[in-house]
């Protein structure tokens, strides 16, 4: 088992340059605390137990560990993942809310524009599981909605649906139950 050295809120920062886009411009719009997490490759990570989604435990399972095994080693993927769902599903639905501006709706062509609209903050790993993997939660800076942002529930690269609260409703419904 590894060791973290979790912060009082039970977070663990680690090193993810791809999916942070380290490399890559980002949003004067964005919590300055969290792009400059990105700027060094950074993401805040934190383990959900068996009973309680809201907060994050410092003890972890084999399939939470497995989960953010696989987010390290496809970290490219899951970045396609999120570009495409930001530009096909995140951006229509937003413009319906609130309509079009260059601000909220930078042009995003492909996923090297990613981070100018969507920045990961936090990834939250479910206790829920499916084929030895847990279920993920990306917090994420968002430009169509500059205040709360956009959770996004995922497991491996499939991205299940997005929530303004993170809650255990998509994962329940992948699992059928």
């Amino acid at each position: 088992m590894p060791h973290f050295n979790f912060d009082s809120y039970n977070h663990v920062i680690v090193e993810m340059p791809v999916l942070t886009q380290q490399d890559k411009d980002g949003n004067e719009h964005f919590f300055s605390y969290f792009e400059a997490n990105r700027n060094n490759g950074l993401v805040k990570i934190g383990f959900f137990g068996e009973v309680n989604c809201w907060e994050h435990e410092q003890h972890y399972s084999n399939e939470q560990l497995a989960a953010l095994s696989f987010v390290e080693d496809h970290q490219t993927e899951i970045l396609a993942a999120l570009f495409d769902y930001t530009k096909n599903i995140l951006y229509p639905t937003h413009l319906e809310y609130i309509g079009y501006d260059e601000v909220s709706f930078p042009e995003i062509n492909s996923v090297d524009d990613l981070r100018k609209a969507l920045g990961v903050k936090l990834i939250s790993f479910f206790y829920e599981h499916k084929e030895g993997v847990s279920y993920c939660g990306l917090d994420c800076s968002f430009s169509g909605d500059y205040e709360h942002g956009v959770q996004i529930v995922m497991h491996k690269t499939n991205i299940l649906g997005w929530q303004e609260n993170l809650g255990k409703e998509l994962v329940f419904a992948d699992l059928n139950i």
